[in-house]
Parts: C-alpha cells; sequence; structure tokens
C-alpha cells in the first residue's frame, strides 16, 4: 500500500471537498481517500496509483493538484 499526498488548490466547500474525493476514487489502484479542505490536502492510498492519472482526474475536475 502506497501513500501519496497531494496539494489541492481551488476547494473552498464541502460539495468541492465531495467532488475531488469522488474523482480520486475512481482512480485505478486507489483504496482510499482522505480530503482536508484547510490547507487544501488529499491522502490518497492504493497499490501503486498512477501520480499522473491522479493529478489530471483533479485537475480535468476544475481544481488544481501536485504532489507534496
Amino acid at each position: 500500500m502506497t501513500r501519496t499526498e497531494l496539494k489541492i488548490d481551488g476547494m473552498s466547500c464541502s460539495h468541492c471537498l465531495d467532488t475531488v474525493r469522488k474523482v480520486l476514487l475512481n482512480q485505478r489502484n486507489v483504496d482510499s481517500v482522505e480530503i482536508t479542505l484547510n490547507p487544501g490536502s488529499a491522502l490518497v492510498l492504493g497499490k501503486n496509483p498512477d501520480l499522473l492519472e491522479l493529478i489530471r482526474a483533479v485537475e480535468k475536475a476544475g481544481f488544481r493538484a501536485k504532489l507534496i
């Protein structure tokens, strides 16, 4: 199980948080996601999820993401 932490910019409410969580959970090899609204981060647990896929999925949903 790997832990990937992403900085997520652009989240401002619980709806944003839910959107990012759903997007990340729908990616391959992702088992769980913990989102923190302030300071805007996501902890992704899974079996070697593809970092670029995670970032692209978050950005496609309208937010900015980068590896912490």
